[in-house]
């Protein structure tokens, strides 16, 4: 949400907990009573908690990464900066992960990659509040760079227009752009840079 972004940089889970109660931060419950909403001073576990389900503490003070009660919000910026994901993801996830496990939080709106010898590209919306307008903020060169680094030494040619297309749209789905001529390059080539 804009005023309440996520903060880039390393950090690490630091707890993890299995249906949290919320307690809403003074500065989100002023927020809400200015609409008229009175939040109470803790949500308990529950279908009604923005949590969802579970929740892994950040060494970032206030930050989470954790389910949702409105599964049609993720992807949308309408937290206060925490990681919302999927109830099934995040029980995937809370599953999987450890206390202490590494945590990186980048800006990276464009991705590339292969997959089958196939060259995708995936794009999504700038997060700087700046660029509201896709038209007016839209720079080809971080595209070029990324695309540039995916190919590497593999000889082929992308389509630019396409390539273009799927910049502009920033959809956040993976979109061929590209595919490797087998009588040039390699079939299939690992897709590190996803």
């Amino acid at each position: 949400r804009e005023g309440w972004q996520t903060p880039i940089g390393r950090t690490r889970i630091t707890r993890k907990t299995r249906d949290p109660s919320w307690t809403p931060p003074d500065s989100i419950r002023e927020e809400y009573a200015k609409k008229g909403v009175e939040l109470p001073k803790v949500v308990k576990p529950g279908p009604d908690n923005p949590l969802g389900r579970f929740a892994l503490r950040l060494g970032l003070p206030g930050y989470l990464i954790h389910g949702t009660d409105k599964p049609y919000g993720v992807g949308m910026r309408v937290s206060h900066g925490c990681i919302r994901l999927y109830p099934e993801d995040i029980e995937k996830l809370f599953q999987q992960v450890p206390i202490g496990t590494p945590v990186r939080i980048i800006e990276q709106p464009y991705k590339a990659g292969w997959l089958d010898g196939v060259l995708y590209l995936e794009a999504h919306p700038l997060l700087e509040e700046s660029a509201k307008d896709p038209d007016t903020a839209f720079n080809l060169t971080p595209v070029v760079k990324v695309i540039t680094a995916a190919r590497g030494e593999i000889q082929m040619e992308p389509d630019w227009e396409k390539l273009q297309r799927v910049a502009r749209e920033q959809r956040g789905i993976p979109v061929p752009v590209g595919k490797v001529d087998t009588k040039k390059g390699p079939e299939t080539v690992s897709p590190d840079l996803w």
